[in-house]
Formats: structure tokens, C-alpha cells, sequence
């Protein structure tokens, strides 16, 4: 059976499989990396690749979606909260 470690923040869980090397936010798989340097490389090859007026579409519309995306968790949050 492989070895599973979670963690409740305030509310909120976080869990790895290690076994498996999964990690999960709220339940949902989930990643984690720096920002200041992962984050920068993958949006400077975006504008790289892409042209800078491309990119900057795209990267609007994913900031839309994970809005979305991160108001349903804390709706979800809130909800069990009593906000």
C-alpha cells in the first residue's frame, strides 16, 4: 500500500500519494511549482511561441477560467465556513 500524507490548512485539504507521486488540492489533482522561475519560463515560452499579442489572449482567457476555477473552491470553502 503506498504512502499517503494530508494536511488540513485552515480548512482546506492537501494530499500526496507518494507512492504514485499525485498531489491534490480540495481533492482534485493539483500541481505545485515556483513562481518565480517555473512560472516565468512557461509564460515567456507561451510569448516565445506564440507572438506577445497571442500570448497575452491566452493568458487572459486561462486567468478567466481559473477564476472560475478558484471561485468554486471558495465557494466551497465559504460554504463550510459559514461566510
Amino acid at each position: 500500500m503506498g504512502e499517503k500524507k494530508n494536511i488540513d490548512i485552515g480548512g482546506l485539504s492537501f494530499a500526496w500519494d507518494l507512492e504514485k507521486g499525485q498531489f491534490s488540492f480540495e481533492g482534485e489533482d493539483a500541481i505545485l511549482f515556483w513562481i518565480s522561475s517555473a512560472m516565468k519560463t512557461l509564460f515567456d515560452t507561451i510569448e516565445e511561441i506564440s507572438g506577445e499579442e497571442a500570448a497575452s489572449v491566452v493568458l487572459e482567457t486561462t486567468g478567466f477560467r481559473q477564476g472560475i476555477s478558484s471561485r468554486r473552491v471558495l465557494s466551497k470553502y465559504e460554504r463550510r465556513n459559514g461566510f
